[in-house]
């Protein structure tokens, strides 16, 4: 956008249900008016936007672990069931590695549930960290976790759970 006094800005709010979700910023030259049908135009575009942006939140939070951000048990079930599908169209292996805490109710007894909520958050953020690129990590329990990696072979799924084991052991 051109900066000094020969441009205008004007900024159109966009929103869902009054809660304001962000705003174009549009820049024009000094003498350029825009008629009754742009402004109309651009305010329906707008509205087109902040629903769009609440869709996106909503289809995000209907997959997303509020707390970890991880993939949900829905989502996981979704993904297992056309990762199955996939690798018995093409012969490509699928392999899962699950964790579990032990012991965690007795970190949640002995330290609060305050505690064992960033128990969970450093855990699944090390599994984020730990992921490659076409891997995914899910909560599908309470302290159960899931790390999906397609294309792993048995031996490879074994190994990279050790790695995963020690990681999370450090």
């Amino acid at each position: 956008i051109e900066t000094g006094s020969r441009m205008q800005t004007s900024f159109i709010p966009f929103s869902f249900k009054g809660t304001e979700l962000g705003f174009f910023m549009l820049g024009r030259g000094r003498n350029i008016e825009y008629e009754k049908d742009d402004w109309r135009f651009m305010y329906t575009i707008a509205n087109y936007v902040g629903t769009t942006l609440d869709n996106s939140r909503l289809y995000n939070l209907s997959r997303l672990d509020t707390l970890t951000g991880l993939f949900n048990r829905r989502y996981f079930n979704d993904r297992l069931d056309r990762e199955l599908k996939r690798s018995s169209r093409g012969g490509v292996p699928v392999s899962l590695l699950m964790l579990d805490i032990d012991h965690f109710k007795r970190v949640n007894d002995t330290y609060g549930h305050p505690v064992g909520d960033q128990v969970l958050t450093q855990l699944a953020n090390r599994l984020k960290s730990f992921a490659e690129e076409k891997e995914e990590v899910f909560r599908t329990g309470g302290e159960e976790m899931m790390l999906m990696a397609p294309g792993l072979e048995k031996e490879q799924a074994r190994r990279r759970a050790e790695m995963l084991r020690r990681a999370v052991a450090d």
